[in-house]
This record gives C-alpha cells, sequence and structure tokens, in this order.
C-alpha cells in the first residue's frame, strides 16, 4: 500500500486522519477521501471475508514483522496458538469473576487522578491486572505499563510505514526498537516466577510450530487485551461527560442492581467507536465482492466503521445515542455489529472483554462524575482507536 502523508503531517495526524476519512466515506454513502485500494462496508462482503480467512488472508504490513502470533498466524499454526490461551479467556469471563473484576476496576479508579489522562491510567491498570488474573498470574504493573507505552508509538510507526514505504535506515531502526521492546518484555517476565511459569508452558504447547517465541505470544496477548478495554472504556466516558441525565440515570440503575441502559450504552459506544475501526485483508484469487473487483493478490480495506454507520441498518446512524432503540429493543441487525469482528477468527478474549466493560463502567460510574464541554472527539490510531485527550473534560468524586 502506498498513501503520501499531507505535507507536514505528522505520524500521528496522518493515522487519524485514515480514521476520519472513514467517518467521512461512512457519512457520505461512499463519497469523500479516495483510498489507495478498495474498501468495503456492506455487511454482506464484511461476513463473506471474515468467514473465509483461507481465500482473504490478514495483510498486517510492517505490523507482521515484529513477529508472529496468535493475530497474524494462518492454518494449523493458527489453531495452536490460539489453543495457547483461549481457555483462560472463556475461563476469566464467566459470569462468576463478575465481582471479582468490578473490585479490581474500583480499587484502581479509586486512587486515579482526576483528569482523563489519569482515569486512563487507572483503566489500563485493572485491564492489566485482570489479564494477568486471568492466567494465574502476577508482575510488575507499572513496568508493564511502562513498556506498553514505549510500545505504543512504535506500533503507530509500523503503522505509518505500511502506507508510506520506509527508508532502509528506517526499517533498521524498527527492527531495533522492536527488539529493545521485546527484550525489556523478557526482563519483566523474568522477575515474575508465575509469568515464567506461564511462557514455559507456552513453550512445551507450541513445540511444533516453527520459530515461536513464547514471549513475543504473550506481549502481543497482552497488547490487544489490556489497550482494547481501556480504549472503548474512556470513549465511554468520554460520552457520558456529555449528559448529566445519562450518568444519573446508569446510577440510579447501578444501585439498583441492573444493568439494561448500561448495556445498551456500551454497544452504541462499540458501534460508534469500534476499537478496531478497520482491517485490510489480501485476496488468495480473483474474485468480486460488494462491486469490488479483485485481484489475486489484491489488498483491501474492511471499515468497521463504514459497517457501523450504516444507514441501512442503524437510524439515525451518525449520531450518538446512548439509548438507542436498536439495542434498547433487541432489534438491530447481528451482520451489521461486529465489535469483535466474526467468523473463525473473531477476538478470543471477546467474553472477558464484555464483562469488563460492564463492570467498569459501573465502577466508573459509582466513583465519579464528569463533564465534558465538547461534542467533538479527537482520535488517537495506534494499536486500536482510543480518544484523543481534549482537556476538555473534568471529573469529580461522587459522595
Amino acid at each position: 500500500m502506498h498513501q503520501d502523508p499531507p505535507p507536514g503531517a505528522t505520524i500521528d495526524q496522518f493515522l487519524s486522519n485514515i480514521v476520519r476519512s472513514l467517518y467521512e466515506m461512512a457519512r457520505a454513502d461512499g463519497g469523500g477521501r479516495r483510498f489507495p485500494i478498495p474498501v468495503l462496508s456492506d455487511s454482506g462482503s464484511v461476513h463473506a471475508v471474515l468467514g473465509d480467512p483461507a481465500r482473504f488472508v490478514k495483510s498486517l504490513g510492517l505490523l507482521g514483522a515484529w513477529g508472529n502470533s496468535r493475530f497474524n498466524a494462518k492454518g494449523a499454526e493458527w489453531d495452536v496458538r490460539r489453543a495457547l490461551t483461549q481457555r483462560a479467556y472463556l475461563s476469566a469471563g464467566a459470569e462468576q469473576n463478575a465481582r471479582a473484576v468490578g473490585t479490581i476496576y474500583q480499587a484502581r479508579l479509586a486512587t486515579a487522578e482526576l483528569s482523563l489522562d489519569g482515569i486512563q491510567r487507572a483503566l489500563m491498570l485493572a485491564a492489566s491486572e485482570t489479564f494477568l488474573a486471568a492466567f494465574d498470574c502476577e508482575a510488575d504493573l507499572v513496568a508493564l505499563l511502562e513498556v506498553f507505552d514505549r510500545a505504543r508509538p512504535h506500533v503507530k510507526r509500523l503503522q505509518f510505514f505500511t502506507w508510506q514505504a520506509p527508508s532502509a535506515s528506517e526499517r533498521d531502526a524498527l527492527r531495533e526498537e522492536a527488539d529493545a521492546i521485546t527484550r525489556s518484555f523478557q526482563n519483566i517476565v523474568g522477575q515474575s516466577p508465575t509469568l515464567l511459569k506461564l511462557v514455559a508452558s507456552f513453550d512445551t504447547a507450541a513445540q511444533g510450530v516453527a520459530g515461536f517465541d513464547p514471549y513475543h505470544e504473550l506481549l502481543m496477548n497482552f497488547f490487544a487485551a489490556i489497550e482494547t478495554t481501556a480504549a472503548t472504556l474512556c470513549f465511554a466516558i468520554d460520552r457520558l461527560g456529555l449528559s448529566v441525565a445519562a450518568q444519573d440515570r446508569l446510577h440510579d440503575e447501578i444501585l439498583k442492581g441492573t444493568d439494561f441502559y448500561l448495556n445498551c450504552f456500551i454497544n452504541e459506544t462499540l458501534r460508534y467507536f469500534p476499537t478496531v475501526p478497520f482491517v485490510v485483508r489480501d485476496a488468495v484469487e480473483d474474485t468480486r465482492l460488494g462491486g469490488a473487483v479483485l485481484a489475486r493478490g489484491q489488498a483491501f480495506l474492511i471499515s468497521i466503521v463504514g459497517l457501523h454507520h450504516d444507514p441501512r441498518a442503524w437510524g439515525d446512524a451518525h449520531v450518538f445515542d446512548g439509548s438507542r432503540k436498536e439495542f434498547l429493543t433487541d432489534t438491530y441487525d447481528r451482520r451489521s455489529f461486529l465489535p469483535f469482528l466474526a467468523g473463525p477468527r473473531m477476538c478470543g478474549g471477546a467474553r472477558l472483554a464484555r464483562l469488563e466493560l460492564r463492570e467498569g463502567l459501573k465502577a466508573f460510574v459509582r466513583g465519579f462524575k464528569t463533564t465534558n464541554e465538547s461534542e467533538a472527539v479527537g482520535f488517537d490510531y495506534g494499536i486500536t482507536l482510543r480518544p484523543r485527550s481534549l482537556g476538555q473534560m473534568t471529573f469529580s468524586r461522587r459522595s
């Protein structure tokens, strides 16, 4: 893929502009900015692609150069890598763990600084602690997040250079930086007996996979798990700041021990701000999808933003509605709502993520009130999509 950045654009601006363009294309019913590859967002095409990973293979660009994991593996190798973590994700997401997960989020938020960055940090710590608990492990959470803080801008550069080819020196620098981040992660794991035991079990179970690195497998799972959950909660908090009535309604519902409106609000957040705004695939053979003719080897983009903002499936599709009728009445089109993607390669941690989103938002509403002076949203796209702090939110603790 090749896409020239606007003159003077930073990497952050370039990546956020890609996401904004997808929103613009959805509002313009396919018009707006042109991409260097085909963009598909109709539900038929999306499900055809996600349901047939053998014909439409993942295209991660330079992200794949950081090493293999379950997120870019194929065939039998993917089956092996998935099995390493799937049982733990499913077990941790069981309903009987709701109280424990809620306790983690309440404790982290109780000491959070009263700013969007402070709240976001507390949510990242809570998501990290929940991830480790899923595997019965303990580690230095602050040190782990320091590695994450180094990795996120690195991943942004990998994303950028997937669209804009790097020079040889830039490619070498990216490789050296990736190695340094991985070494730092290995050092943290080396200080945790429980994590050492986990990576050893990964290594044993994946002996048939050529070039398997248990540290990298764990690192990629960690990044994906904590970023997506914290990002979605931050978007939900950002939108709650626009409505005191919505906060009060949620607070009253939580005190009554119900979560009907809460689940609706979470679903609307996932619809409007999908943490994975798009995926790129390569066609293995000549084919036609949604009116697009794809040649063998052709890269194309599936816009989850476009799918979630399709006016044929959603009333007032481009409006954030925390009381969206389709969710309250359970009449929404399942094929047009894929916050965790779909098909055999859908997110393995979806069940745990749902539990965390519910318990995390409960913990926030119990403990805080917030106001947001602007409906505008700043996008920060890296590993996933999360809101960029605009400095227009204020927080106070509930008495």
